[in-house]
């Protein structure tokens, strides 16, 4: 069975994007904005601390969403690359089942929740709206997951945004759905 070897996310003008370990391409990038010092600093040490957990986490890449030129990121995308264990065939429909309610997390508080099946371009996919608060700080941090089962192969792709914006997450909605429509693979073998 053919092994993915590239995820092109097709990102939309307001992200900056990378591999997982080349987080110093996206520093440049980010430097080439043109924003100013203190936005530029805040922007940059985005991408440091998502790349560092990118690595930690064993994810394929990631994303900050800086779509404001005067402002630090909105939020952020990750990522990964799931193998199903040898024998075992997962579909859209059981892993929405598996999805069904939001996982128990202590200190925190589900305020929405929701899991539906639906298509991308290369395939279909489960999609995870999540918005959860943490008791301790009262932060509140709203996401989006997508599980795409791409055509051709037993490989998934999940991306998952995240924004601790209430205010922008609709918008971040938005473009998770851009860029779940343009999302590309590219396989080997």
């Amino acid at each position: 069975m053919p092994t993915i070897t590239d995820v092109d996310l097709g990102l939309p003008e307001g992200w900056v994007g990378w591999r997982t370990g080349a987080a110093a391409e996206a520093e440049e990038v980010v430097r080439a904005l043109g924003a100013p010092d203190v936005v530029t600093r805040a922007r940059t040490q985005a991408v440091r601390e998502l790349d560092a957990i990118l690595a930690a986490e064993g994810r394929f890449g990631g994303a900050v969403w800086v779509p404001d030129p005067t402002d630090g990121p909105w939020g952020q995308l990750t990522v990964t690359l799931y193998a199903p264990a040898p024998g075992e065939a997962v579909t859209p429909q059981d892993l929405a089942a598996r999805l069904a309610r939001p996982r128990r997390e202590p200190g925190s508080r589900v305020f929405d929740y929701s899991v539906a099946v639906g298509e991308a371009e290369v395939g279909p996919m489960v999609v995870q709206v999540e918005v959860r608060g943490e008791a301790g700080d009262g932060v509140i941090t709203s996401s989006v997951a997508q599980t795409i089962f791409p055509v051709g192969g037993d490989e998934l792709v999940r991306v998952v945004y995240t924004t601790g914006r209430p205010a922008v997450f609709e918008r971040l909605a938005q473009e998770s759905l851009t860029i779940g429509a343009w999302l590309t693979v590219e396989r080997e073998g």
